[in-house]
């Protein structure tokens, strides 16, 4: 689907970079247990020390005035984000997180994708060789397209996400969602 992206820009930037040291730290398959690892927690903290030093984050900061501090903002980040949780009532172990979800993807079931909401996973699955991409629809707008593709043996048919956005932006106005 991606014809060229421009992978020197996304390493010299810091939230890039912080946001791609993420994507090997979920285990995309429902109900296994997702186990946080101290550098794993490290590498969330450093992502969202980038993310909220940008414009994107200060501009949602002042939007939400009655969250309180930056502080309280970061921990409402990490709360919202990074906290995992078991995606049924009957899963036994805390099994995904709303970043895992939206900003990476996880598997539904042994057919199907859950998830995948933005275009940098996409683009690294991709250039991986795991995403066989199918087609979009949604092409009225260049900023966001609706993409049908197949991830390692499983399907989506139907996934929407902004194109060229940065980690922040998508994070900040998933928030505000």
């Amino acid at each position: 689907m991606f014809t060229f992206v421009n992978e020197t820009k996304l390493t010299s930037s810091s939230v890039y970079r912080t946001y791609l040291a993420l994507l090997n730290n979920y285990d995309p398959d429902k109900y296994d247990a997702e186990l946080v690892t101290a550098s794993e927690a490290a590498e969330e903290n450093a992502f969202l020390d980038a993310i909220l030093s940008t414009a994107t984050m200060k501009t949602l900061y002042n939007y939400l005035s009655k969250v309180g501090s930056m502080s309280d903002m970061r921990s409402m980040l990490r709360r919202l984000w990074f906290d995992l949780y078991r995606r049924s009532p009957s899963a036994s172990n805390l099994d995904t997180s709303g970043f895992e979800h939206v900003m990476v993807g996880e598997y539904k079931s042994s057919s199907l994708v859950n998830g995948l909401h933005y275009w940098l996973a996409f683009y690294w699955l991709e250039k991986g060789g795991q995403v066989n991409y199918y087609g979009h629809s949604c092409t009225s707008r260049p900023t966001s397209m609706c993409a049908a593709y197949e991830w390692n043996g499983r399907t989506k048919s139907n996934s929407s996400f902004f194109l060229r956005s940065s980690p922040a932006f998508d994070l900040a106005v998933y928030t505000l969602c």
